[in-house]
């Protein structure tokens, strides 16, 4: 978009679908796989926001779980470790 206007809105997602919001806090890496389909892999610094869409759930691995503040479907989940923690393989939504 040209300076000084603003960039437009993602378009909404399909109904059916699950977004994953992830908003960095800390430099995090993370690597998400949707429905099975091939790892989606970021490294986030602070400010930083990206968001994934699945039809069912995503298996996510965090390089720094107390660095990210994620959202599933616009509701925000608890935190899943502390600062400098590795989460591996944690499936959302939640079984």
């Amino acid at each position: 978009a040209p300076a000084g206007l603003p960039l437009p809105s993602p378009p909404p997602p399909a109904a059916g679908t699950r977004v994953l919001l992830a908003r960095a806090q800390e430099q995090t890496w993370m690597l998400v796989r949707s429905d099975g389909e091939q790892a989606r892999e970021v490294l986030l610094r602070a400010g930083d926001t990206v968001r994934f869409v699945a039809t069912e759930r995503f298996l996510v691995t965090l390089g720094n779980a107390g660095g990210v503040a994620l959202s599933l479907d616009g509701v925000p989940l608890p935190p899943l470790g502390r600062s400098g923690q590795v989460v591996r393989d944690l499936a959302l939504p939640r079984p």
